[in-house]
């Protein structure tokens, strides 16, 4: 209840009216509208000095429960959809308080009024009463008093029928009363409804409020929670990741320094080996233009005369050096051969390798790179992180050795920006961008004064995000195949390395999803040409698509397979690499496992090779739901292992034979390498009764390292 009129609170002093004239007006106030009010839920106050004395109370009006002298509380309690009307009183012609009525405001105002006017009314008839009881006792005597008295006593009755007429005025009125019994059910509905979308309104009001402090609560929490997982990552991991790092970086620079002062080394010799075979070559050139000076003149002599003993023996000696000469020759040639067999095995186990990731069973990776010449400018790299991998793919311009050497620095300068940057800031994953900035400041210099550039593709695969981020260097177009067989071909707009001095490379971000498979590759695939026209672009992106449901291993291998075959030159006619990264369900059971094992050519190790293939097959939870026997898969091995041993190395049992072995849901796989004679399966005799025993042969194909290989495939019955 609000008090209109801006009524104030009494003081507690002087309180006036006496108590008599106050229990009086409040009493004949009640019997006046008492039943009015109480019909139309109608609450009414006396405010005095004394305190707040209650009419009539009212249910509706919270208000009523206040007495006492509180006067503040009745300022600042209100009911919604309620009005109130406040009434100044006066006695003895001062302030007797004042009267506040609180009724619904769809009451009709009328109400109100009427209220309103019964209590000035009934103020009246107290202040007339009290007169008169102190006129009656001064001057019961008094004929002129009695007069007064009388007068005074009609005055009182017509003020009591006035009380009388306006309580019973409502009643008189069956109209009024049906109106305003109506008004009272409508009041009360409309009342009921209001308390009814009232509480809705609150209790909406207060979930949302309640909504917004758990979500703001929520967040307040993750953020806290993430902010004290990386305090607490950083605390406990740091230290062993920056110990790990710095142990890894020592490792890299060692190795990378061996092989650089190896390669260097293998450089020299070759170079010197070169100049030395040249020098001797062009010896030998003028010794036979000697020779065939020597032999025209000898014949034109022999014409003329005959053979004398002299010229017999200067013959005789020309030969025995020509014979020298060419031994010679042919050690130095060898021993060059040999060198760079060396440096391609040390570019391919050590600077490449063969790595297959597998990152939590989300992510697999392989990759194959098949250089043109004993060594190429190809490189690749992958960079595991907890639920993130980095592949980087490069080709330096330039074949042989030179082009080894810079694509071994590229790598390594990768290497130590990873390092640096992540040793600067251990609580943070170095981004791609900064990872190429710092290995573009390094290799710019020593790239633009050999007018050199390499072109490379850096790929960050985030299986938190499920999106990859990619910078491409003036690289191929990556291929994307996604689960439904739609392929995207993804391109970058920065240049390669080496051609500016740049420090900004902008990178592109590209969603993946399982099943998803993304193709990397070098122009060495691209452009392996059959005559004038080149595999292409538009060929790989086909394939890729074709093959994209394979294991990452067999894709590249399939897909390096298909170039040589298309263009018929082995090795291939520019240096080859290919990488691919496949996105898994890991709900699902893992891939493909692998194991290998190098023997030597005695037949006395073929029992090794079977417990391998025995051991594996051990290791898959898989094979408990298949019913096969992988009998006729190890006896098709033991042949080709003999069959190597005893004619592609002529029965030599020193000689090194490699078995790789790989082990899917449905099939089982095996390669055999081997430098001996290349062989097939046609023509090999022995090795007829093998076909039968497997799904599926090749043979005298090229592995990586340029060494032979066979391969045998048989498919698992569910």
């Amino acid at each position: 209840m609000i008090l209109a009129n801006g009524a104030k609170s009494m003081p507690s002093v002087d309180v006036f009216p006496p108590v008599e004239v106050r229990e009086a007006f409040v009493s004949n106030l009640r019997k006046a509208v008492g039943e009015l009010a109480e019909g139309s839920a109608t609450a009414i106050a006396y405010l005095s000095p004394a305190g707040i004395r209650w009419v009539v109370p009212s249910k509706a009006c919270p208000c009523s429960q206040i007495v006492g002298e509180d006067f503040s509380r009745l300022h600042n309690c209100h009911a919604d959809g309620r009005r109130s009307q406040t009434v100044p009183l006066w006695y003895k012609h001062r302030s007797a308080g004042a009267l506040v009525v609180c009724c619904d405001g769809i009451v009709h105002p009328a109400l109100a009024a009427t209220v309103c006017k019964a209590a000035v009314s009934t103020m009246r008839q107290v202040d007339l009463e009290k007169e008169n009881e102190l006129l009656r006792g001064e001057h019961s005597e008094d004929p002129k008093t009695v007069a007064h008295l009388q007068q005074l006593q009609q005055e009182i009755d017509r003020l009591v029928r006035e009380n009388r007429s306006l309580r019973d005025e409502p009643r008189e009125s069956p109209e009024t009363a049906a109106a305003l019994q109506r008004l009272q059910l409508e009041n009360e509905k409309l009342r009921q409804l209001a308390e009814v979308l009232r509480a809705e309104c609150k209790a909406s009001h207060e979930m949302a409020t309640a909504l917004r402090e758990v979500q703001t609560e929520n967040e307040t929490f993750r953020k806290q929670t993430e902010t004290l997982r990386a305090a607490h990552s950083a605390s406990q991991e740091n230290a062993a990741t920056l110990q790990q790092l710095k142990v890894e970086n020592e490792t890299y620079r060692q190795q990378t320094e061996a092989l650089r002062a190896e390669c260097n080394a293998t450089q020299e010799t070759a170079m010197t080996a070169l100049q030395r075979l040249q020098t001797e070559s062009e010896i030998l050139q003028r010794v036979q233009q000697e020779n065939e000076k020597f032999r025209k003149q000898l014949e034109s002599h022999r014409d003329g005369h005959s053979t004398n003993q002299e010229t017999a023996v200067t013959l005789q000696r020309l030969q025995t050096e020509n014979e020298t000469f060419r031994k010679r020759t042919e050690t130095l040639l060898a021993e060059h051969n040999q060198h760079l067999t060396t440096a391609a095995h040390i570019q391919q186990s050590l600077l490449l390798g063969r790595p297959t990731v597998d990152l939590k069973s989300q992510l697999r990776a392989d990759a194959v790179s098949i250089p043109s010449l004993c060594v190429g400018g190809d490189f690749y790299d992958f960079f595991a992180y907890d639920q993130v991998l980095d592949v980087v793919i490069g080709d330096v311009m330039g074949k042989g050795v030179q082009g080894a050497l810079l694509g071994a620095a590229t790598k390594y300068h990768f290497l130590r920006a990873i390092y640096n940057l992540y040793a600067s800031n251990p609580a943070r994953l170095p981004e791609p961008q900064e990872i190429l900035a710092s290995v573009a400041a390094e290799v710019y210099g020593p790239l633009s004064k050999i007018e050199s550039y390499v072109t490379l593709c850096y790929a960050r695969f985030d299986l938190r995000e499920r999106r990859a981020h990619i910078i491409d260097c003036g690289h191929p177009r990556a291929v994307q195949v996604r689960n439904d067989g739609t392929c995207n071909l993804l391109q970058g707009e920065n240049v390669p390395l080496g051609w500016i001095r740049a420090d900004d490379y902008k990178g592109f971000t590209v969603p993946f999803d399982v099943g998803d498979a993304f193709f990397f590759y070098t122009d060495g695939v691209t452009e392996a040409h059959k005559e004038t026209v080149q595999f292409g672009e538009q060929r790989v992106a086909e394939l890729v698509q074709s093959l994209h449901r394979l294991d990452p291993r067999e894709l590249v291998e399939r897909v390096s397979a298909e170039v040589m075959i298309y263009s018929g030159a082995r090795p291939p006619q520019d240096d080859l690499t290919c990488v691919a990264v496949q996105i898994l369900d890991p709900n699902r059971s893992r891939g493909a496992l692998r194991d290998k094992i190098d023997i030597t050519s005695d037949l006395r190790q073929v029992p090794h090779v079977m417990a391998m293939l025995r051991d594996l097959c051990q290791k898959s939870p898989d094979l408990t739901t298949f019913t096969t026997d992988l009998a006729p898969l190890q006896q098709a091995v033991s042949e080709v292992l003999k069959y190597i041993a005893e004619h592609a190395y002529s029965g030599r049992k020193d000689m090194m034979i490699r078995i790789e072995a790989s082990l899917f849901v449905n099939r089982f796989s095996v390669r055999i390498y081997h430098r001996g004679e290349g062989f097939d399966f046609e023509t090999a005799k022995p090795l007829e009764a093998t076909q039968a025993r497997v799904d599926k042969v090749e043979c005298n194909a090229r592995g990586e390292f340029g060494e032979h290989y066979v391969f045998l495939q048989k498919w698992l019955k569910q």
